[in-house]
């Protein structure tokens, strides 16, 4: 389940308290859709929820069991990586950015 953005805030904080705590790796992914509201312009609300859906179903099959993965703003998901290191995050970001076609960077 992708989590509100309060929720995802809250957790993130924890995480963030843990990761200092326990001197543990934390990375946060953010993933933009691409010309969203030009998705919304041209074909509605509904067709914008549908990509969104679909989007957050792929990022949820894609985290492992301990990350997060959260509704960030409008057309941005995130992803709370806990014990994730930069490069690993990279990494993970990339494998997901290309299975799920979003953006070309």
């Amino acid at each position: 389940e992708v989590k509100v953005y309060r929720i995802g805030i809250d957790q993130l904080d924890d995480e963030m308290k843990r990761a200092k705590r326990f001197d543990i790796p934390l990375s946060l992914a953010l993933f933009e859709i691409d010309n969203y509201q030009k998705i919304i312009t041209d074909n509605g609300e509904k067709a914008a929820e549908y990509v969104l859906k679909k989007v957050a179903d792929d990022l949820i099959a894609s985290v492992r069991g301990t990350d997060v993965p959260c509704h960030y703003t409008d057309d941005v998901l995130s992803v709370i990586l806990a014990r994730t290191s930069d490069d690993n995050a990279a990494i993970f970001t990339e494998r997901f950015r290309k299975s799920a076609g979003i953006g070309d960077r």
